[in-house]
């Protein structure tokens, strides 16, 4: 029987559901989680996200209940009287252990008085069970580090870590499938692309999968090196038929569509328009289909010019947007000349601006989204003198719209109510914003005096399109948990008391607990807020 453990289910927002199986870290687990995956092949599950301990089945459409899924995860997992043994993969990683490359290797060696050749010898020894992927694209999280090797991490993470760098932290290694920040003791690195965007198969390596390093010296690595390096293809495009060129890109400007999904289980996020009901409004004004590529302007500052004659919308924040200097109206459809200036001056409400032209804006579809992310584009936001394309492959009238489309029927999911739209949004912000949230799953181990200072106001901090952080401390005392999916909307606590609201392109996987959970259209109108601003939550309990 595979049933043996007491599973603990736990609805994670409106679209998800956490299995949690008991705290630990332990092999039997996760081949307990990943033989219950195996099983759960439903049309409205959209993907799996396994840690640890746990398994978050996340869903196409928000749920008015989960009790149909719980039965259904509680059926799977316990009429199954034998369970077809699955063979785990074996990965063999080529490692150059060269104190060059292996930045950490001596003085880790020392501090576990032991010879560096000895060091290598235990490190390649084992082979190393692939938990789960997160932090990057591609970063295996792998159980089965000698206690010989245990490290708490850097104090002081470094700055930069090279891509393919073979690491020691805690009790785990792991290896960096792309440069970054990162504090882990290096030891060695790899020629192998272990995330490749371009390929059907991104990542080859999944949970329950074994990994071994093998030693090479750096003659092989840097050979294969060279052989890795230069390989990417990228897409070439005329300039002649460009739509606009970028005078001025603003403080962060970037392609965006609905987003990125079903890759969280290798580590993509999910990326996408930040304020998708404004992203939405403007290709349903300009006649687009909502899944369209649009520009999406954060804090204004952009000068472009037109190259084409064309039809936009600017939706979302107003910015006090000109064409040739003479001002424009928000909200509707506009034609472009070839020569036409648009720039955006003071701001006067929101954050985010949304520029939809006609057919969308033609950018690489990569992993079935034009979005930009850094790890799988290559380029996370735009720069003075980019062109900007114009897509040619939809049908659709070039003539301006005569009639305004229905927003409320136009394609949007059922997390969206824009029936309050009408022509316009309003994003002034004259008072408090009131966030809809949910309990997080670690919402019951808070007591209730952290319960209740969570209904007081908050101001918004720093933030980006990873996510906003809170001013305001709160105090913490939840238990340590261990890293666990967290998704777009996801409120983190962390040690110091800080509330973190995770965005679009926040990470997969996390550490801190998740005490809230933000609605899909509350998350519209903070993208709409700036540092400074005042928010309060208003939570709801979810079936």
């Amino acid at each position: 029987m595979r049933s043996k453990y007491a599973l603990n289910y736990i609805p994670f927002g409106p679209r998800a559901l956490l299995i949690n199986w008991p705290a630990s870290i332990c092999p039997e687990i996760l081949k307990d989680i990943v033989a219950l995956k195996s099983t759960l092949v439903h049309e409205a599950i959209l993907e799996h996200v396994v840690a640890y301990h746990s398994l978050t089945l996340i869903f196409h459409q928000a749920q008015d209940s989960f009790d149909f899924w719980i039965n259904y995860v509680d059926e799977q997992y316990q009429q199954a009287k034998k369970t077809p043994k699955i063979e785990p993969n074996i990965h063999n990683i080529p490692v150059c252990y060269d104190p060059e490359l292996g930045s950490d290797l001596v003085a880790l060696s020392k501090e576990k008085k032991m010879s560096t050749a000895e060091l290598i010898r235990e490190h390649s020894a084992r082979k190393y069970l692939v938990y789960f992927i997160g932090f990057q694209p591609g970063f295996v999280y792998l159980g089965g580090l000698t206690p010989k090797l245990h490290s708490p991490r850097k104090s002081m993470p470094s700055k930069h870590v090279a891509k393919g760098s073979v690491a020691i932290g805690g009790a785990q290694t792991g290896i960096y499938p792309a440069d970054a920040p990162g504090g882990w003791h290096i030891i060695g690195r790899t020629y192998l692309n272990l995330f490749n965007p371009s390929h059907t198969l991104a990542c080859k390596y999944k949970s329950g999968d074994f990994i071994e390093f093998t030693p090479i010296s750096r003659k092989e690595f840097d050979l294969n090196q060279e052989k890795m390096e230069g390989s990417t293809h990228k897409i070439k495009r005329r300039k002649d038929d460009a739509v606009f060129k970028l005078l001025k890109s603003g403080i962060y400007s970037s392609i965006q569509d609905l987003g990125r999904h079903g890759y969280r289980a290798i580590g993509v996020v999910q990326s996408g328009a930040m304020d998708q009901i404004s992203a939405r409004l403007a290709n349903a004004l300009v006649g687009n289909s909502p899944s369209e590529a649009v520009l999406e302007i954060t804090y204004g500052g952009l000068q472009l010019e037109c190259l084409s004659s064309c039809n936009i919308v600017l939706c979302g924040a107003d910015f006090s947007p000109k064409k040739n200097n003479l001002p424009l109206e928000m909200n509707k459809v506009i034609g472009l000349r070839r020569g036409d200036l648009i720039m955006m001056g003071q701001r006067k409400n929101g954050a985010r601006t949304y520029m939809a032209i006609e057919f969308g804006f033609a950018t690489e579809l990569i992993m079935g989204s034009r979005s930009y992310y850094g790890p799988v584009t290559g380029k996370k936001r735009l720069k003075d003198g980019d062109l900007l394309y114009q897509s040619k492959n939809q049908i659709c009238s070039s003539e301006v719209p005569k009639v305004q489309p229905n927003i409320v029927s136009y394609g949007l999911s059922k997390a969206f109510d824009l029936s309050h739209a009408g022509e316009t949004i309003d994003f002034s912000i004259s008072k408090t914003t009131v966030l809809t949230a949910s309990p997080g799953p670690e919402y019951n181990t808070l007591k209730d005096s952290i319960k209740k200072s969570l209904n007081q106001e908050f101001t918004i901090g720093a933030n980006d399109r990873m996510g906003y952080q809170i001013i305001e401390r709160i105090q913490n005392a939840c238990p340590a948990i261990y890293s666990s999916a967290v998704l777009p909307g996801t409120i983190q606590l962390t040690p110091s008391g800080q509330l973190i609201i995770l965005t679009n392109d926040g990470q997969v996987t996390g550490g801190y607990p998740r005490v809230l959970h933000i609605s899909d259209q509350s998350m519209c109108q903070l993208s709409q807020l700036i540092s400074g601003e005042k928010i309060r939550f208003k939570i709801l309990s979810i079936n």
